[in-house]
C-alpha cells in the first residue's frame, strides 16, 4: 500500500503491515500473571465496579456486564416475504428462463 507524500499515519519502512498479534506464548503468559493478580477480593470489586457503571448508564459497563451474564448474541437475519413477492419471483424466473 502506497501512501500520499507527507503522510505521517502510513507504515513505517521495514515494517509490512503493524506489528500483528503477540505470539500465543505471550498471550499465555500474559493470562497466566493476570489470573495470578486475581484474588476473589479484586474480582468483587471489579465486577462492583462494572454494575455501578452499568447503573449509572455507561454502555461500555453494560456491554461487559451482558456479554459476560448473558454472552455475545448471535446476529439473525430475518426477511419476511409476502406470497405476493414469491409469485412475482416464480414469475419472473419463468420468464427469464423462457426468453433464453
Amino acid at each position: 500500500m502506497t501512501f500520499k507524500p507527507g503522510n505521517t499515519y502510513g507504515f513505517k519502512p521495514g515494517n509490512p503491515g503493524g506489528p500483528g498479534r503477540p505470539p500465543k506464548s505471550q498471550e499465555d503468559r500474559i493470562l497466566t500473571e493476570m489470573i495470578k493478580q486475581l484474588d476473589d477480593d479484586t474480582l468483587a470489586e471489579v465486577v462492583a465496579a462494572a454494575i455501578k457503571g452499568a447503573r449509572a448508564g455507561q454502555v461500555k459497563h453494560l456491554r461487559f456486564l451482558a456479554e459476560y451474564l448473558i454472552g455475545t448474541p448471535v446476529q439473525r437475519n430475518r426477511v419476511d416475504v409476502s406470497s405476493e413477492m414469491v409469485e412475482l419471483l416464480k414469475n419472473w424466473r419463468k420468464d427469464t428462463e423462457d426468453s433464453t
